[in-house]
């Protein structure tokens, strides 16, 4: 979610990914970036090891959440990507072949679009008024086009778990790791200050008091 992907992805992972189910390792892995929200996401991988776990990163400051990097690639991601699946469409080229088989990443879809029903079921079902509740209302019904702040912790947390819409093209600002609960209030009243864009926060009690 804060990657700010504008794309459909996989956003019910915590959900559907469990560390005694096999069925989702990949034979390759490639990741890039920082570190990864999910706990659930970083479990699944440590408890199934890949064969092969490429990381990009085109600077020397490498983290391995998963612990099963095979090998670092120090490259930009866009260049490394975009070479990737035209050498990919050349080969599919040159063999004869029109297209990869797709089974593998739709049983990952399916599994995240019966996720989200079941999630969207359940807490549209919720008689009582809870925190879970209130950030599924709240992000639910977020206008396109608008920015929104998360604090660190059960903040980001929340969003990250309950998502929204990515065709509503908002954009997400957070601070995640060391020192993350610093100016989650003061950079999101900066920020409305300086566009014409609606502007949220989300933020708790103890992140808000902290930096009031």
């Amino acid at each position: 979610m804060i990657s700010n992907i504008r794309i459909e992805h996989l956003s019910n992972q915590d959900s559907f990914l469990s560390t005694d189910n096999e069925g989702f390792k990949p034979d390759l892995l490639i990741t890039l970036g920082k570190s990864y929200i999910s706990k659930s996401f970083k479990k699944y991988f440590q408890s199934n090891k890949v064969q092969s776990h490429w990381h990009l990163a085109n600077d020397d400051k490498i983290i391995d959440p998963t612990q099963s990097i095979t090998k670092i690639i120090n490259i930009e991601p866009k260049v490394f990507l975009t070479n990737l699946f035209q050498d990919i469409d050349n080969q599919l080229f040159n063999e004869g072949d029109e297209e990869l088989s797709g089974e593998y990443i739709e049983n990952l879809y399916s599994a995240n679009r019966i996720s989200e029903k079941l999630k969207y079921d359940f807490l549209k079902d919720q008689s009582e008024f809870n925190e879970i509740v209130a950030y599924f209302t709240c992000l639910d019904d977020l206008p396109s086009e608008c920015d929104l702040h998360l604090a660190n912790s059960m903040a980001v947390r929340y969003a990250n778990l309950l998502g929204f819409d990515y065709r509503k093209n908002i954009e997400v600002f957070a601070n995640r790791g060391t020192s993350g609960i610093d100016g989650c209030l003061s950079t999101a009243v900066g920020a409305a200050l300086q566009t014409d864009k609606l502007v949220y926060l989300f933020i708790g009690d103890v992140a808000f008091f902290y930096d009031r």
